[in-house]
């Protein structure tokens, strides 16, 4: 039986560790019994590590092009319904939201924005996708 109150380490995701965990009830003067078994009740437990990004691997229903970009930003959505668009710059400040209904290519006007790295984030029911690109 392993003290989980000494227990010191690490587990990798995926990891899983079994262990009987035992409590033993101490009488009215904090002294255990002469006979553990008499009031020592042990069951086994099981610890697993599941960690989680919150970013989603499964095939965008948008693609987003070209980056580097010019003066438009061009977003391919296969699905239906809508999603709303929000462009930050590289200090995080919004420059851009906007509304996007239907499937379809959506051209957004960047001519306005000064050169450098943007996060668009694509929200919908479904999903949140983030795309990262570049103005010349």
């Amino acid at each position: 039986m392993m003290d989980l109150r000494l227990w010191s380490g690490s587990l990798a995701p995926g990891e899983v560790i079994e262990h009987d965990v035992c409590v033993t009830a101490l009488g009215p003067n904090n002294l255990m019994d002469r006979v553990p078994g008499n009031n020592s009740s042990c069951t086994p437990i099981t610890v697993s590590v599941e960690i989680s990004t919150g970013i989603s691997v499964e095939p965008s229903d948008t693609k987003v092009h070209p980056s580097p970009f010019a003066d438009h930003i061009f977003i391919d959505v296969m699905g239906s319904g809508s999603s709303q668009l929000q462009l930050l710059d590289a200090t995080g400040a919004l420059v851009l939201e906007q509304l996007l209904t239907g499937s379809g290519r959506h051209l957004i006007p960047a001519h306005r924005l000064r050169s450098g790295m943007y996060i668009m984030t694509l929200g919908s029911e479904k999903s949140v996708t983030r795309h990262k690109l570049f103005k010349e």
